[in-house]
């Protein structure tokens, strides 16, 4: 994964809305797999498991051609979207 996926990931886990360098940061196991992620009904790995379901089932060939770059916050993505310019 790139360091803004990484980035994108580890503030998942870790409860910060702030993407920064969680490298040397711990991760437990409750964390990982037990703990419901902030604002969410689910754990981080029920989030990792179904982005991996969905991009094996469905998105397989556009990630093998690197149309898929990784993970990025919903603010970022917003922001990707407003900088296209759609030709008709």
């Amino acid at each position: 994964m790139s360091g803004s996926s990484n980035n994108f990931m580890g503030s998942s886990i870790l409860y910060s809305g702030e993407s920064g360098n969680y490298a040397s940061c711990h991760v437990t196991f409750d964390m990982f797999c037990k703990d419901k992620l902030r604002k969410h009904e689910f754990t981080f790995w029920d989030l990792f498991y179904s982005i991996m379901r969905v991009t094996k089932d469905h998105l397989y060939v556009a990630w093998n051609e690197g149309n898929i770059a990784g993970f990025i916050s919903k603010a970022k993505t917003e922001m990707c979207m407003k900088e296209i310019s759609f030709a008709v």
